[in-house]
């Protein structure tokens, strides 16, 4: 999968955006996983991660016949893409909460603020079939580690990651309608970001219940 510019076959990232804003691309689940840095290049060592994973289609559970959002490149080894799936990584340190605007104001006029863990990347692949475990038997499964992320080149990689979206160490992405996240200003690719972001927030998945999940003293006001 390529990131905002396409190879014969290759579908991108900005597609997929596009997609998921078109209802084209379904969000079935999301669900909380951890992360080591020796998986990742980035990270305090048992970081958060969430798992977004988007079905192929406008209904959830149909293949359909045929779809742009598959990757052509996978044709060849007989692979029939039926997920997309997107992790947000988190690093577990000190600046990993901020509060920010939601873009809604409170009965006096003030802005309604919400605790938001800060994105440090964002990577994206896709997915085949789901499996339980996390071996390395499969390499087209929907899982949260699979040996194909580091055999890109041959026919395991068929979900190997790409990253969309990677900040520097000491910077995050806090979604909110206020903050922008660090690729070029201005470009669709960025509007398309933000869109897609706003959408998450939209659905609760920010919200302080679900981070209380992992981070119980985010609902009593602590981070």
């Amino acid at each position: 999968m390529g990131q905002t510019t396409s190879r014969t076959g290759q579908l991108t990232v900005h597609s997929v955006f596009e997609g998921i804003a078109a209802g084209a691309i379904q969000l079935v689940y999301a669900r909380w996983q951890v992360y080591t840095s020796t998986n990742s290049g980035m990270g305090t060592g048992n970081d958060p991660l969430l798992e977004l994973a988007y079905w192929i289609g406008p209904i959830a559970g149909q293949v359909p016949a045929a779809s742009a959002f598959r990757d052509g490149a996978h044709a060849a080894a007989n692979v029939i893409d039926k997920w997309i799936v997107i992790h947000l990584h988190f690093n577990k340190d000190r600046n990993m909460f901020k509060e920010v605007a939601t873009g809604v104001l409170d009965s006096q006029g003030f802005p309604v603020l919400m605790q938001m863990g800060g994105i440090t990347q964002i990577t994206m692949y896709h997915g085949q079939r789901l499996v339980q475990g996390r071996g390395s038997i499969d390499p087209g499964a929907l899982r949260d580690f699979n040996s194909a992320t580091a055999t890109v080149g041959n026919n395991l990689a068929v979900n190997a990651r790409t990253i969309t979206l990677k900040c520097t160490r000491q910077s995050r992405w806090f979604i909110s309608p206020t903050n922008r996240p660090s690729v070029p200003p201005g470009t669709t690719y960025q509007a398309l970001l933000v869109a897609w972001g706003g959408g998450l927030v939209s659905t609760g998945i920010f919200s302080t219940e679900a981070w209380s999940y992992i981070y119980p003293a985010v609902a009593a006001g602590a981070q």
